[in-house]
């Protein structure tokens, strides 16, 4: 059973469960909406999991996986994250021009610490024009693209799987500093505000306290991936509705409102 797990309800706000009983709570502007927790990027927002005495039980050998979308560009975002920079582990994006976007994986112990990054969408794949004024003024069209991540550590070895394939593998001796800071997802909890905030989607968040088999890995990929066309479904929904809402205009209620409100001033 994981330590730790966060899966979003389709009626309620948010639906944790964990074996130790981690309390979860929203900060700032992030939320549980269409499936999933729903994170702004733009402002602060994530979720914040109670930091547990267990973990430090956990110093040599943990899992971490979760799925997520991350529609926009962003230099730097934090998936999830424990401990501040050079502590515990983190899931995070990059973007680097030349490069592209790249999901980086980091675990540190008391020896260093480890980094895996995979590339997964290449530079080609990002147009630009040669005028940068314009470029400044050109809408990006959203990525809705989903990645499933998992990071593992066990027998001194760190490895790391996106979309359930083993992409790296580093060696980290001695024991992972796991004890320290809150859990946190969406952001990097470096103090009590976060920093590098994700702007996008995640769901089915799990930690384990052993290291899990790369097929332990692809089963909860597979059990989670039918909830993208739940979520897909719900925004479409949502767009629909708010289109047909710009298209009536105001409402019959709101004009009788103003013509009411002009009568009054043409008696004055």
């Amino acid at each position: 059973y994981p330590l730790c797990a966060l899966a979003v309800s389709d009626e309620r706000p948010v639906s944790t469960q964990s074996t130790w009983g981690n309390e979860t709570s929203l900060q700032g502007g992030a939320n549980f909406t269409e499936g999933s927790l729903k994170l702004p990027g733009d402002v602060r927002g994530y979720v914040s999991v109670a930091n547990s005495k267990e973990y430090a039980s956990m110093k040599k050998s943990f899992s971490v996986a979760c799925w997520f979308q991350q529609p926009y560009t962003q230099g730097f975002a934090q998936v999830i994250s424990k401990g501040p920079w050079r502590k515990a582990f983190s899931i995070g994006c990059r973007h680097t021009e030349g490069e592209g976007n790249t999901i980086r994986f980091s675990c540190s112990g008391a020896q260093g610490m480890v980094s895996i990054n995979k590339n997964v969408k290449s530079w080609d794949k990002f147009p630009k024009l040669e005028d940068k004024t314009l470029q400044s003024l050109t809408n990006e069209e959203a990525d809705l693209t989903w990645f499933h991540c998992a990071m593992t550590f066990g027998g001194s070895k760190f490895r790391a799987y996106v979309n359930g394939e083993f992409v790296g593998e580093k060696t980290l001796h001695g024991n992972v500093i796991l004890r320290n800071k809150d859990l946190a997802i969406g952001c990097e909890n470096s103090d009590s505000q976060g920093h590098n905030f994700l702007k996008g989607r995640v769901y089915d968040v799990c930690v384990f306290p052993r290291d899990i088999s790369q097929l332990a890995i692809k089963n909860l990929m597979e059990s989670g991936r039918p909830r993208q066309e739940y979520i897909r479904q719900k925004e479409a929904s949502l767009a629909e509705a708010a289109a047909k809402a710009a298209s009536k205009g105001p409402s019959d209620k709101f004009l009788e409102m103003q013509r009411r409100m002009a009568a009054r001033k043409g008696r004055r």
